[in-house]
């Protein structure tokens, strides 16, 4: 008994299905929603839970695309969520509404979350750069080596191209490490017998501030070995606690950057439309946007000094042109980046 509902723990009930592979979507999918990466980003989910004792209804989670996409029968939703073995998800009584299990709190900030992260999460490089691989694909492959809470692809800023690397989060430390070490013993091949390398998160980050340090070289390059093998290990101790303080402001400065609500896309841009022409749309009310986007591109993305501003500024924009946004004599489509996209924006 739980306020006034009665809750039952999703691991320990089961129930029928005719497709399998599609309950496993619905899980994955709804528990990546309720995931610690995903809450602690999606502000529409977080006000959600502030609700109703931390409740969801399912008529809520159905008008998310991705959900929609499997199913928005309710019966079929439950049924497959009563499979789930991770113990995230309750469901109420009504089976009309699931919550995240309250033992499972959610890390307070995007600092917390991040330091929970850093080494239960292992950077994979070498897939093929090609359209034909998607976030399900790359799930179904993962699963093989056992229980995943998400992955994320890596993609090219503007292209949105996959560019061969994802992150992948494990349950534990421990999963992460064994998953890494198994790539050791035996190497991990793609389904097209590409070989993949694979790395914790953090590893990888320190590797990055390292190659900066080089003055962007490798940081395992000839030199570098040499360098590491003649100096002494007070001077590597040194460094090593140098590397750390660097890898910590580097984590840091991405989480003061990352600002949410803070993001507007913009679409069906003509030939001619310049930054300048964008930035006037919006100078007067709000202080130097930051513009991304090239003359002839046909969308732009417009970036705010300020967090949880866009919603506001794009009101004022479309106000100022009668509900309408014009540029070089066209309107053009605008809307605020959010939830997903915004995660993959700041990537």
């Amino acid at each position: 008994k739980n306020g006034d509902h009665i809750v039952t723990s999703v691991t320990q009930t089961t129930s029928l299905s005719l497709d399998p592979n599609v309950d496993k979507k619905i899980i994955r999918q709804i528990e990546y929603y309720l995931s610690d990466v995903n809450m602690v980003r999606d502000k529409f989910l977080k006000n959600e839970i502030t609700k109703d004792e931390g409740w969801i209804p399912l008529s809520v989670l159905t008008t998310f695309k991705r959900l929609q996409s499997l199913t928005t029968d309710f019966n079929t939703i439950i049924s497959a969520l009563k499979k789930s073995v991770s113990g995230l998800i309750q469901i109420d009584e009504t089976q009309n509404k699931i919550r995240r299990h309250p033992e499972r709190p959610l890390p307070s900030s995007q600092a917390e979350l991040e330091l929970s992260l850093r080494n239960r999460t292992v950077f994979v490089k070498g897939f093929p750069k090609t359209t034909d691989i998607n976030i399900d694909k790359l799930l179904h492959f993962f699963e093989k080596f056992g229980s995943i809470e998400s992955v994320q692809m890596k993609k090219q800023f503007k292209s949105k191209d996959f560019n061969g690397a994802a992150f992948v989060v494990f349950p534990t430390d421990d999963n992460a490490r064994e998953f890494i070490q198994k790539s050791k013993e035996t190497p991990i091949v793609y389904d097209d017998g590409s070989a993949l390398e694979c790395s914790l998160q953090d590893d990888f980050y320190k590797k990055k501030a390292l190659d900066s340090a080089n003055g962007g070289r490798p940081a395992d390059d000839d030199d570098a070995k040499e360098k590491r093998a003649n100096d002494k290990q007070g001077r590597k101790e040194k460094r090593k606690e140098e590397l750390d303080k660097k890898t910590s402001e580097h984590l840091e400065k991405l989480n003061n950057e990352n600002l949410t609500g803070a993001v507007i896309h913009l679409a069906g841009m003509t030939p001619n439309v310049t930054r300048e022409l964008i930035k006037e749309k919006f100078n007067p009310f709000t202080k130097m946007p930051w513009i991304d986007f090239n003359k002839g591109d046909a969308e732009a993305w417009v970036r705010l000094n300020e967090a949880d501003t866009a919603k506001t500024v794009l009101e004022k924009v479309l106000a100022a042109g009668q509900g309408k946004l014009v540029i070089d004599g066209k309107e053009v489509i605008s809307r605020l980046v959010e939830g997903e996209e915004e995660v993959e924006f700041w990537k």
